[in-house]
């Protein structure tokens, strides 16, 4: 049967829905099931007609395996999809200043199920200002450098898998009392010591330089800077905000100082490389001292990463992006447990990880290293899984079933998809178990070559195994051997047997000695034997065998050619009341002789004799009268006669 197509999972936190769409061709019934690390968890038969079943009671952020098995004249097909229920938001999430000018702290309580990670970010006005990945164990984390009274965003996403589950609370940090205060030039040091911790207030003498210049990280891309700053003290025209490479102006901006815009960023860069951005406040013609900061744009994550999977062995390959590399980091992880890690020249396009496990899952994680900074890409990486090994299929001497053995490869084996052919058709299809090691296949045609393939299959992956093996030919039916009423010929008859065979040898056998061994076609259903020196009224064996491939099935019978009728029958001597016979044996094979005496139709006179009789003596007859002796040759249930007329002699009376 067709296998279904179009799987997708709608997932929720304790369900999944699977939706199907039905393959070509005839369908039975439908067999669902649910798998977690191999282990059935649920397990249901739907009607033919059905697109969607839905599994309950699940685990939250739980990745589990279904598979969708077509049933349909006793043979089987079948697809599976990895799916991962929706995780659970955390619970009693609250955000909270502590009194603190500059900081927030978040709390929450760790939800049922599965959590691979928590994605916290704090925004402010739909902007992002600081984001980070927190491992599962954790249930709090502090935020600083904050803006006094300003009201924030805390989003804490439960990760798992491909999957989240995202929880927003709001957090303001504490207000301070707005004041504004001036301050005269012999006051600026103290007003520039104000101004640092506290924007708002406004200095009068030569524009000062921002306090801070920062590059954010966060918004910092592959092709762009994002930097910001506080604003000057004092009466500021514009900012000038300049971006070097290697201490060659690149790019140049005047910002506004009026704005609230005290942020800037750079497009259009160069990836994985380091630059210098500069900023100073202008006023009039007054300008003032410059600011530095340095910051690198993130290097370009590699492009098309490919898998070359062997038993053993992943071969890695990948394509390079654009913008600048130090070098790649290459990691091979198994169950986020680090199995083998790498680092490889920027020149490198393909590393290969050795000793592994056959038809293990892993994932393999591509880092681009540049300007101090990093990017990845990964990717699940399985190796082929191992063939089965001694693989036999044998017919326990059956015309009908098969049997196939194997032993389990090493490595990891999710099932075995096994099938039975014959010329290339499927005759059936079955999945099984990986703890099972042999199989039967019953109702085979006799004789018949079928090909038994067994792959051993690890989520995509397969490895076949292929071995053949025959069934036994069925023997001829209803054989015999006939004479024919020939002396010196058999005529060997039968019925052909069913199923396949390739032609019949035939046997003649006269005790242990063969007289023939003949090979005919398949097409044939008698043969004759003649011209090998048969001898009459001999009994012979034949076997007729059936040969199909280096099997057989032979079936015997015995025949027995007509016996020669004894020679040179005469009457040997006669008188009144007797008559004598005499006869020379055949040159053949006989058991005993049978003589009977007639007189016209009536056969009054029947005697048996021994093989070795030559001669006999019928009396107590009617003078005068003519009879007919007659002497059977009798070999087996067949025999052969020779007669001869005779008179008795005439009684004369003196008178």
């Amino acid at each position: 049967p067709s296998p279904v197509k179009d799987i997708s999972i709608s997932p929720k936190t304790d369900s999944l829905l699977i939706s199907w769409s039905r393959g070509s061709g005839n369908v039975e019934r439908y067999q669902l099931m649910l798998m977690d690390k191999r282990i059935l968890v649920h397990s249901n038969a739907v009607d033919k007609y059905a697109t969607s079943y839905t599994f309950h009671g699940l685990t939250p952020g739980h990745l589990y395996n279904v598979t969708i098995v077509t049933e349909a004249a006793g043979l089987q097909n079948y697809r599976w999809k990895p799916a991962r229920t929706t995780p659970m938001e955390v619970s009693n999430l609250k955000v909270t200043n502590g009194g603190s000018l500059t900081s927030l702290k978040a709390k929450w309580q760790r939800p049922s199920g599965n959590v691979d990670s928590y994605n916290v970010t704090l925004s402010h006005q739909g902007a992002i200002q600081e984001s980070r990945l927190l491992a599962p164990q954790i249930t709090e984390t502090q935020f600083n450098d904050l803006t006094p009274g300003r009201l924030y965003h805390v989003t804490i996403s439960c990760v798992s898998g491909e999957l989240s589950a995202p929880k927003v609370a709001v957090g303001r940090t504490a207000d301070l009392l707005s004041f504004a205060g001036k301050c005269t030039a012999k006051q600026a040091c103290i007003c520039r010591s104000l101004q640092a911790t506290f924007s708002f207030i406004f200095c009068p003498a030569d524009p000062l330089p921002p306090a801070r210049f920062e590059v954010n990280k966060e918004k910092t891309t592959s092709t762009s800077l994002h930097v910001w700053w506080t604003p000057s003290s004092g009466k500021v025209s514009w900012y000038e905000v300049q971006l070097l490479d290697d201490k060659q102006k690149t790019q140049e901006s005047q910002i506004q100082g009026r704005t609230s815009r005290n942020e800037y960023t750079f497009f259009n860069l160069t990836a994985g490389n380091k630059y210098n951005i500069t900023i100073t406040a202008v006023s009039g013609d007054k300008h003032s001292s410059t600011v530095y900061t340095n910051g690198s744009t993130v290097p370009s994550p590699v492009k098309d990463i490919s898998i070359s999977p062997k038993t053993d062995s992943l071969l890695i390959s990948w394509s390079r992006g654009s913008g600048n590399v130090e070098r790649y980091q290459l990691m091979l992880m198994d169950k986020r447990i680090l199995v083998h890690s790498n680092a490889v020249d920027k020149y490198a396009t393909s590393y290969t990880f050795h000793g592994l496990t056959p038809g293990h899952l892993y994932n393999v994680t591509i880092v681009t290293e540049a300007a101090g900074l990093q990017n990845y890409r990964w990717k699940p990486a399985r190796t082929t899984p191992m063939e089965v090994s001694n693989l036999k299929v044998t017919n326990g001497g059956s015309l009908t079933s098969l049997k196939a053995k194997w032993q389990r490869p090493s490595g990891n084996v999710d099932s075995y998809n096994v099938t039975l052919s014959h010329q290339g058709a499927i005759q059936e299809s079955r999945l099984l178990a990986p703890q099972i090691t042999e199989t039967q296949f019953n109702d085979l045609t006799p004789g018949r070559l079928y090909h038994v393939t067994i792959s051993c299959v690890s989520g995509e992956l397969s490895a076949p195994k292929v071995a053949v093996g025959r069934t036994v030919p069925e023997a001829v039916g209803d054989l015999e051997a006939n004479s024919s009423g020939s002396t010196r010929s058999l005529v060997v008859s039968w019925s052909p047997p069913a199923g396949d065979w390739e032609w019949y040898r035939i046997l003649l056998l006269n005790d242990s000695l063969t007289l023939l061994n003949i090979t005919v076609g398949k097409e044939e259903t008698h043969y004759v034997i003649d011209d090998v020196g048969l001898i009459p009224g001999r009994q012979y064996e034949v076997e007729v065998t059936v040969v199909s491939g280096n099997l057989k099935n032979s079936k015997r019978c015995q025949g027995r050619t007509v016996p020669l009728a004894v020679l040179h029958l005469r009457v040997k001597h006669a008188n009144e009341t007797s008559l004598s016979v005499m006869w020379q044996s055949p040159a053949a094979e006989w058991e005993k002789y049978i003589t009977s005496l007639g007189d016209r139709d009536l056969i009054f006179i029947h005697k048996s004799l021994p093989k070795d009789a030559k001669e006999f003596t019928f009396t107590n007859l009617v003078p005068g009268r003519k009879y007919i002796a007659t002497v059977t040759s009798i070999s087996g249930d067949l025999k052969n006669s020779s007669s001869t007329k005779g008179r008795t002699g005439n009684i004369f009376y003196k008178l």
